[in-house]
């Protein structure tokens, strides 16, 4: 559920910056915020309750090539007046005030470089649902740069606009900032309390892929190979690729002596490539999360060193990876 919130604000946001940006009622050659003007009659008074329409240029090319016929009941006598009465409903209208002053909103078209963002953001998140079996929040994460720019389009020329929207908007943001603040301090202080989808807390930070304990282990191993840099180190992991072997291989790439591998899933026995390898003399290690390990360790000859508890689940039950010696 709060994937589906976090995805529906941001969509929001994505539909309210495309909205304001079309709506956006600046002139984009003659500058301002809106088409003004006065209508007056011959003596310089005001007339207030007259109609004015904002007629497209195009149509007024055509007027200008249109053949006037002087005659009587003629249907091309007079142009403007007989397109207005053809095209009346299809213009942009306003109505002067009792000072006869008059305010037409301009509409502008995206430009290309908007209508590119667009489609930068939204076509890859459309072919990964389509084609993905499984879709979770974070697939989303490569387009949100420029969601977040068409978001930022409701600021444009925001002082333009209504004192009241303007404190609503700017009042928004702020708790959005507070909000952003503190989910970031939790993700660096305390990542268990950060208020993440359950899909990304799930894999993040309480199932089989979370990378919990990974970096302790090899600071562990790290020390191991300097007090006896000629004993060869194995590592046996579960997996064959992914958060084991592959997240423990970025911590030790540098040590070419130490040597981790993967060995496959759901274990009833000790790796037989592990029991080679001490056998042969190396220092030998397993890597394995509680719901692989299928057996008690002490009766496969396992030495626990360390175990590194996961985020609690839903269910309050716990994850958690162990690292063992095979003696």
């Amino acid at each position: 559920m709060k994937a589906r919130n976090l995805l529906l604000v941001f969509v929001s946001f994505f539909i309210l910056g495309i909205i304001v940006y079309n709506f956006h009622a600046e002139a984009q050659k003659a500058g301002g915020t809106a088409l003004k003007g006065q209508v007056a009659d011959a003596s310089a008074q005001p007339i207030s309750k007259a109609a004015v329409y904002l007629i497209p240029a195009s149509d007024i090319e055509v007027m200008a090539k249109t053949k006037i016929e002087i005659k009587r009941d003629s249907k091309n006598d007079e142009p403007l007046e007989d397109n207005l009465a053809a095209n009346k409903d299809k213009y942009t209208k306003a109505v002067t005030d009792a000072k006869g002053n008059f305010k037409i909103a301009k509409f502008k078209r995206p430009s290309p470089e908007v209508a590119l963002i667009f489609i930068w953001s939204i076509v890859p998140i459309l072919i990964s649902s389509i084609y993905a079996k499984v879709f979770t929040s974070r697939y989303i994460l490569f387009s949100l740069p420029t969601i977040y720019i068409f978001a930022s389009l409701v600021f444009v020329d925001i002082y333009s606009r209504e004192r009241l929207f303007n404190k609503v908007l700017i009042f928004g943001l702020i708790i959005y900032t507070l909000q952003s603040l503190l989910l970031n301090y939790y993700l660096l202080t305390d990542p268990e309390k950060a208020s993440l989808p359950r899909d990304a807390r799930s894999g993040f930070l309480e199932e089989w892929t979370a990378g919990t304990g990974i970096r302790e282990i090899s600071e562990f191993v790290r020390e191991e190979y300097q007090k006896n840099p000629d004993v060869k180190i194995v590592i046996g992991t579960e997996g064959y690729f992914g958060t084991l072997p592959d997240g423990l291989q970025l911590y030790l790439n540098d040590l070419p002596e130490i040597i981790v591998i993967g060995t496959g899933l759901d274990f009833k026995e000790v790796p037989i490539q592990l029991i080679e390898s001490k056998e042969s003399g190396n220092k030998t290690y397993f890597v394995v999360n509680s719901s692989r390990l299928k057996a008690s360790p002490c009766a496969l000859g396992l030495k626990l060193i360390a175990a590194y508890p996961k985020a609690v689940k839903p269910d309050k039950s716990r994850e958690t990876l162990y690292f063992f010696e095979v003696k």
